[in-house]
């Protein structure tokens, strides 16, 4: 007998995109029992180790507390945990909002709303991939800014940030204040060059999935944000279903890497933990981004999308750390900002004060070398200058030291240990050689040569 869903003392949410569906009984309906006896009727969509959510027939979903139901139905779950887990078809193609839903855009010199068309573009791509990315801005914003500059204004930007000025960027994307900040002028002098565009897709894409940054490692974050960027799109109609050629069209207007040869770091560099630490480089980037790639369509060993689901999944869990983690930087950053300004004030008023104690104590000197001479000469003591008091160095101001909160979050170390479970079940069954080489000839096949 089916019972209602208060009788089970749960709540129900309307249905979000499930991570995992049973690759045998996909959209199967079971008879589900609680450990008080009562039961209901509905699809399993989505399990972790703490909840189950179950489908109704009405299309809501209950959340459910493993621990509550019975040892059958958790056997069951049990079971479901060893066999070939599939995530939900890809979506073919997704209508985007209209510029400026999800973005709070400012600036002079705005590019326009085709422009502004294009973050939407890469936030409903990523909304539209079947892993319940859940995107949402920092702490206290309803949406996610972007702010357009000139050339002055951008570089003055930069400077503010102890960046090079002369950097040759079109936009930065700045963790500690959830921004991204465009050079429309730049842009617009080049009349927005493929290239160029590539590189603000890329950096609305990484906007978008913020909340993700603090709890994956940088290449797998970066990477995942290349591929929801080159996704293809035409006004407001993402093409979901032409990643393959968006991928190849990235590669070379991105990184500008020749398609005959593309050179880039392997798999093996990446997923091996004795391997220097990641860093942006093209080869580095252009690596994540195909490594994603692979994982997320060509890897034959799975079900499509299954290994990027597993990673993300691994990290579900921490999203509320993760969330706190992020908000403690941002503070911890603010706070820094606020104190490295307070000490660029003290350090110039130390260094006045410091001029002014050299003349103070050449002053003292000529006092000290008349006494004595005067002493030498017999004058008597009433006669005598004054030497005074000798004049004290000034404490020099103590520099503010960098948050270590900010520094793991931007270096994505947050989850590694985390994920040091995790990543080698992205190449189950395979050593990283062996991985690697799968990995190129898969993209072989497709008609990307690569070359590490």
């Amino acid at each position: 007998m089916m019972v209602g869903l208060k009788q089970w003392g749960i709540g129900c949410v309307m249905l979000a995109t499930a991570f995992f569906a049973n690759a045998q009984e996909s959209g199967a309906v079971r008879t589900w029992t609680n450990a008080e006896g009562k039961s209901l009727e509905a699809v399993l969509v989505h399990v972790n180790e703490l909840t189950a959510e179950l489908k109704m027939a009405n299309g809501t979903v209950a959340r459910v507390p493993v621990a509550s139901l019975s040892k059958p139905d958790q056997n069951f779950i049990d079971e479901l945990k060893e066999l070939n887990l599939v995530v939900p078809p890809f979506p073919k193609s997704v209508q985007s909002s209209p510029g400026g839903s999800h973005f709070a855009i400012t600036g002079q010199g705005e590019m326009g709303p085709e422009f502004d068309q294009r973050f939407e573009n890469s936030y409903a791509a990523a909304s539209a991939l079947p892993f319940n990315l859940d995107l949402k801005p920092g702490p206290d914003q309803d949406k996610f800014s972007i702010q357009y500059a000139d050339s002055a204004g951008f570089r003055s930007f930069l400077s503010s940030k102890k960046m090079d000025p002369n950097l040759q960027m079109n936009a930065a994307f700045i963790l500690d204040e959830v921004s991204m900040f465009v050079n429309y002028s730049n842009i617009r002098a080049d009349k927005l060059t493929p290239q160029k565009q590539a590189e603000i897709d890329h950096e609305g894409a990484a906007l978008a999935l913020i909340r993700w940054k603090p709890v994956l490692p940088e290449w797998f974050f970066d990477g995942l944000a290349s591929n929801i960027a080159s996704i293809p799109a035409v006004r407001n109609e993402v093409q979901l279903a032409n990643h393959e050629a968006g991928l190849k069209q990235f590669l070379v207007t991105r990184f500008e890497l020749d398609p005959r040869s593309i050179a880039v770091t392997s798999p093996f560099k990446l997923l091996d933990k004795s391997a220097k630490p990641w860093t942006p480089t093209v080869q580095n980037r252009a690596g994540a981004m195909l490594l994603v790639y692979f994982l997320m369509y060509l890897d034959e060993s799975a079900s499509p999308g299954v290994p990027v689901a597993q990673v993300l999944e691994s990290v579900r869990a921490m999203r509320e750390e993760a969330a706190a983690v992020l908000q403690t930087p941002e503070s911890a950053a603010a706070n820094y900002e606020r104190k490295r300004a307070s000490f660029n004030k003290e350090v110039e008023a130390y260094n006045n004060a410091i001029n002014k104690f050299k003349d103070e104590t050449a002053a003292y000197n000529d006092r000290v070398r008349k006494f004595n001479s005067q002493v030498a000469a017999g004058l008597p003591e009433i006669q005598r200058v004054v030497v005074g008091e000798k004049p004290k160095m000034p404490t020099p101001p103590v520099a503010p030291v960098m948050p270590s909160e900010t520094n793991e979050v931007t270096s994505g170390g947050v989850s590694n240990e985390a994920l040091a479970k995790v990543l080698p079940h992205l190449h189950p069954g395979r050593t990283l050689i062996e991985f690697s080489d799968q990995v190129a000839a898969a993209f072989a096949k497709i008609g990307v040569p690569l070359k590490y």
